[in-house]
């Protein structure tokens, strides 16, 4: 069982990053 937590983290950050540019 892979962690949601790690996914939505990572999600979160690749968000961040996109809104950042």
């Amino acid at each position: 069982m892979v962690s949601v937590v790690r996914v939505f983290l990572l999600w979160t950050g690749r968000l961040r990053h996109l809104q950042h540019l």
